[in-house]
């Protein structure tokens, strides 16, 4: 017990044994950087909304709808504009860039390079002869042409031009190149489809500082050139070559044709970026002393969005002005932010010290409260969602599953109130509702055990956001039905789908933060599971021993507000580890033979002890909670392993035996549940030794074995009270004597009986199964 002083903690500070406890460094160091971290969101989150509210202005915009009748003249104590609307915006913008008549420009260099082109085949044609070219000639040859002319091509073209008739072939030089300086006066591109892809009436044509617009049918495709280059070079050379021979020409020298006209796509986009800047981004502007809206008169939807423009320029020219006083309010803010929190904080270090010692629970608790706070400062720093979407329940019905109901309460209390410092102007009345729904939603799964059982949250934490924003609302200055009911059917769905997403998460955060929920104990105490089917094969006699020990833990637990589930669960697996080798312990022998008898005492004592170890990383192999590894590790402590020590002080000799040899290697028991299961193990194993089944012998037997783990000092470092163990006391014994209740005997089994002189149906004393003191277990 860690409250009281026991005459064990006497002996040892007699004796020097206890040590003064030093603070662990590197323990609280993750503390201290998660409080860093929380102190510095925290702030953040007020100070970056307190900029973004600047909540010192006093002007409240008339809550008007287009058409209504103003009560009141306003008129503007600043120059301000009215911003256009983001959509209205964007569709001008795209407009006058859709408006921007594409930029073509003309590639002058195009002729040239037709007529360098020219010249160079003429004087390549001139270099040399067919029949006496090699093939790397050949390959120089068509490397310097235009084109993918190869050299057949190039030599076939010099035959049907009758190379080497000066006349004839400068009749076609010449011809050539007055065709393409005809063809090329036109506009020229690739393809027109192309081209109207990009524009479907006119382009510009930017030529220099010339600028005009072309009609896209004054425009040439390669196609339409081909077709007018062919009916030249008929023109020109029709009289002088067969047709065999001009068909020839034609088709070498259409290889020459290329645009002279490309898309200047840089300059279409300056020119669009251009037309977009200049669309003004204001629908209208104020003067100071300027009118915005006449007493009495019909209002418009302009002057309804001039309103809201004054409001927000005010707003930030006021911040400006008074930086520091904003700054103070978010001060202000966040000392009330953090004092909520050291609250909390405080809470759980006097009335949850375990969970306060656990770093990665108090992180998990941190995570939970985490989520709504994120959506409520979302929330108010966008200013356009719904103030009811914020899931205060999400984390309450988390907390108190994980954790218990008064976590749930505190952490509602306190996230709630979080919400409310966010905005003062409306937060009483969202501190109220969510407040309201985060308690509803503990209350209904404080005694969760089944998944179906949040069917009670899902109908119950939405009926009370629903009626809980029904009954704040302030009729006055909203009192409309539609707007109402809009706010309602947005609580509730966050009311419903709150459960539903702790559903899914609670799996996830079980399995990463290793606690173990009622519904996860639930799951665990199915006597199907891998583990207990073990025990129930290799080592029955452990296994109906556990049954009893899990029996009797539950009542004790149930008598003294423990968690009866745990210690029921706990029980369950305490003595897995015996399920390895399950013959070396008295209850899997079944009065055959004890290997013990070939052991020396030590050899005993590790093999008897071996089986917490063992336990223990069977538990962790197949991934059991914290809490029941816990059990399994502390449930005989740093207790004597009597008998066999005992058999080690015989067959001394008279010399002195170190007793911590023969003790198990602990640590003693942490929790009530823990301490619970080791009263209830080592009074089922001494129940099984006592002769006589009397109610009066087994309170005695529990009262001796309570008595005496008590003054060996194994519950100092567990919860339980004297009066716990009273309690404890007054639980085990009707559970013991139910289990060993008496049947009326068969005719044949008197006769049995009397045979045997066993009288009344009495079991003959067995001194075999006798145990030392009435209360070792695990003993050879």
């Amino acid at each position: 017990m860690k409250s009281g002083f026991t005459r064990s903690n006497f002996l040892k500070e007699k004796t020097g044994l206890l040590k003064p406890h030093s603070k662990n460094i590197r323990g609280i160091f993750p503390r201290l950087a998660l409080a860093f971290f929380v102190i510095v969101a925290i702030s953040s989150m007020y100070i970056s909304l307190t900029v973004k509210s600047a909540g010192l202005i006093e002007y409240t915009v008339p809550a008007l709808k287009a058409g209504d009748i103003s009560p009141n003249r306003e008129i503007a104590l600043i120059d301000f504009e009215i911003p256009k609307p983001s959509e209205q915006l964007e569709e001008e913008q795209k407009q006058a860039a859709a408006g921007v008549i594409p930029v073509f420009s003309i590639d002058y260099e195009a002729l040239r390079s037709i007529q360098t082109e020219i010249d160079t085949l003429f004087s390549v044609m001139n270099s040399f002869s067919e029949s006496a070219v090699t093939d790397s000639a050949k390959k120089s040859i068509e490397d310097a042409v235009y084109g993918e002319m190869t050299f057949s091509e190039i030599a076939s073209f010099k035959r049907r031009i009758l190379f080497g008739k000066s006349s004839v072939t400068d009749s076609v030089y010449i011809s050539l190149k007055r065709a393409f300086n005809q063809l090329y006066t036109q506009l020229i591109v690739s393809s027109k489809d192309d081209l109207r892809h990009i524009s479907e009436e006119f382009i510009m044509l930017e030529d220099y500082e010339d600028k005009r617009t072309v009609r896209i049918e004054d425009v040439l495709d390669t196609g339409d050139v081909t077709e007018t280059l062919k009916q030249k070079l008929r023109e020109y050379l029709g009289k002088i070559f067969l047709k065999r021979s001009l068909d020839t020409i034609q088709d070498f020298t259409i290889k020459f044709i290329r645009p002279n006209l490309y898309y200047n796509a840089p300059r279409t986009n300056e020119l669009r970026e251009q037309a977009m800047s200049a669309i003004p981004h204001n629908l209208a502007s104020y003067k100071r002393n300027e009118r915005i809206i006449e007493a009495n008169v019909s209002v418009n939807a302009l002057q309804l969005a001039a309103l809201a423009a004054y409001k927000k320029e005010l707003e930030s020219r006021t911040f400006e002005e008074n930086r520091r006083k904003h700054y103070a309010i978010a001060f202000g803010k966040i000392i009330i932010g953090l004092g909520i929190i050291m609250i909390i904080i405080r809470y759980i270090y006097i009335f949850r010290l375990k969970l306060y010692r656990s770093f990665s629970q108090l992180l998990l608790l941190c995570l939970i409260s985490a989520i709504p706070l994120l959506v409520a400062y979302y929330i108010s720093w966008s200013g356009n969602i719904s103030e009811f979407m914020i899931p205060v329940a999400l984390a309450t019905i988390l907390a108190t599953i994980l954790f218990d109901a008064g976590i749930g309460i505190l952490i509602s209390l306190g996230i709630a109130l979080i919400v409310a410092s966010f905005n003062f102007s409306t937060g009483a009345r969202l501190g109220i509702i969510y407040f309201i729904a985060g308690s509803v939603g503990v209350l209904t799964v404080g005694q969760v055990r089944h998944r179906k059982e949040f069917y009670r949250s899902m109908l119950f934490v939405p009926l009370s956001m629903a009626i809980a924003v029904l009954a704040t609302n302030d009729w006055i200055s909203n009192s409309s039905f539609a707007v109402l009911g809009k706010d309602i059917f947005i609580a509730a769905a966050n009311g419903f789908f709150c459960p539903i997403i702790a559903i899914g998460f609670l799996p996830l955060l079980e399995s990463f933060f290793k606690i173990a929920t009622d519904i996860t104990l639930l799951e665990l105490s199915d006597l199907n599971n891998p583990l207990l089917k073990d025990v129930a094969v290799k080592a029955p006699g452990t296994f109906s021993s556990v049954l009893m020990v899990g029996s009797l833990a539950e009542a004790a637990a149930e008598k003294i507000g423990a968690n009866p589930l745990l210690a029921r669960v706990g029980s369950y697996y305490h003595d897995i580890g015996k399920t390895l080798i399950p013959e070396y312990f008295i209850e899997n022998q079944y009065g055959g033979d004890n290997p013990h008898d070939r052991l020396s005492p030590h050899m005993s004592a590790l093999v008897i002890a071996s089986h917490v170890k063992e336990g223990y990383e069977l538990g962790l192999k197949y991934g059991l909670p914290e809490a029941i590894l816990d059990i399994i590790k502390q449930h005989h402590g740093t207790s004597l392993m009597a008998s066999v020590y005992h058999k080690a002080v015989e067959n001394s000799g008279g010399e002195s035996v170190d007793e911590s040899a023969f003790r198990y290697p602990g640590p003693k028991p942490q929790t009530r549940e823990a301490g619970i299961v080791m009263l209830a193990d080592l009074v089922e194993a001494a129940s099984r030794s006592v002769n006589e089944k009397a109610p009066g012998k087994f309170k005695s037997l529990i009262s001796t074995i309570i008595q005496k783990r008590f003054l060996e000092g194994e519950l100092d470092e567990c919860d339980l009270t004297l009066k716990n163990l009273h309690n404890v006391e007054e639980s085990f014994l009707p559970v013991l004597v139910g289990s060993f209740h008496s049947r009326v005997e068969y005719p044949w089994q008197k006769e049995e009986n009397a045979k045997n002189g066993i009288g009344n149906g009495a079991a003959k004393p067995d001194k075999k199964n006798t145990v030392d003191s009435g209360i070792e277990k695990d003993n050879k």
